[in-house]
């Protein structure tokens, strides 16, 4: 869970910035493995967009794929309206190449653009505000 966006405004440059740190030393860790040959995933909430530049020391790293990119553009979104995608599977090349089927479960958040679970109410009832990236993989 990088760096939250709730707590400042979205364009706070020290917000970002710590952001930025968190993708390079996550950048520096995966550099420590064999991406062509071993099964990475960095996953969870990166509170940016995939076009922000403080996530690019990860999602422009060599030997990473964001699997969300398998989707139609306005299928990849994860945080409320689906307009945003804050949320990240980040695999290696190894994982890549048995990548089967990706998905957005977002059941769970109450929308009224998606279909949720009938308990899921309104926003108390909801399980997240982010629906989950969730990956296929034939190993």
């Amino acid at each position: 869970h990088f760096k939250s966006m709730g707590y400042s405004p979205g364009n706070d440059p020290l917000s970002n910035r710590r952001r930025e740190g968190q993708a390079k030393r996550v950048a520096e860790l995966v550099a420590e493995h064999d991406l062509q040959h071993e099964y990475i995933v960095v996953a969870g909430d990166l509170n940016a967009d995939a076009t922000s530049p403080s996530l690019s020391p990860l999602l422009a790293k060599e030997g990473l794929y964001n699997v969300n990119l398998e989707l139609d553009p306005s299928q990849r979104g994860t945080y409320r309206t689906g307009r945003e995608q804050l949320d990240y599977l980040i695999i290696s090349d190894a994982l890549k190449d048995i990548l089967q089927n990706v998905h957005i479960e977002r059941r769970g958040m109450y929308s009224k653009k998606w279909p949720h679970y009938d308990t899921v109410t309104g926003r108390r009832t909801e399980a997240s505000d982010h629906g989950a990236v969730v990956a296929d993989f034939q190993l």
